[in-house]
């Protein structure tokens, strides 16, 4: 009777001892999964960033071609229809007018 008690002490620390190791390999498997989840944040940042900063990149040298028009008052000018790029039409004109301009507002919009 008493090896039976020995051994069933024996048991119930091996089994104490694996319930702990599993416990250690499952606090494991959660640091190194949080881990991997900051890195795919890091990296989702890193593209974010890169991203922006292409973009900006890219606007400066678009904006760089860009060719400001002054228009004054009595001048004559045309307008582009650019709707007709949806439907195109081989002979079609995709400028009307002329129109002449009436005023000027402070950011470029002008009256015809």
């Amino acid at each position: 009777m008493e090896s039976f008690v020995i051994s069933l002490l024996r048991l119930s620390t091996v089994h104490i001892g694996l319930f702990d190791n599993s416990m250690t390999m499952k606090t494991r498997l959660k640091k190194n999964r949080k881990l991997q989840l900051d890195e795919l944040k890091e990296l989702r940042n890193d593209a974010f960033k890169n991203a922006k900063i292409s973009k900006h990149k890219m606007k400066t040298l678009h904006d760089k071609h860009i060719l400001r028009k002054s228009f004054h008052v009595g001048q004559k000018v045309l307008l582009y229809n650019s709707r007709l790029h949806l439907f195109p039409g081989k002979l079609r004109t995709k400028w009307i007018g002329p129109f002449e301009i009436k005023s000027i507002s402070e950011h470029g919009a002008f009256e015809e």
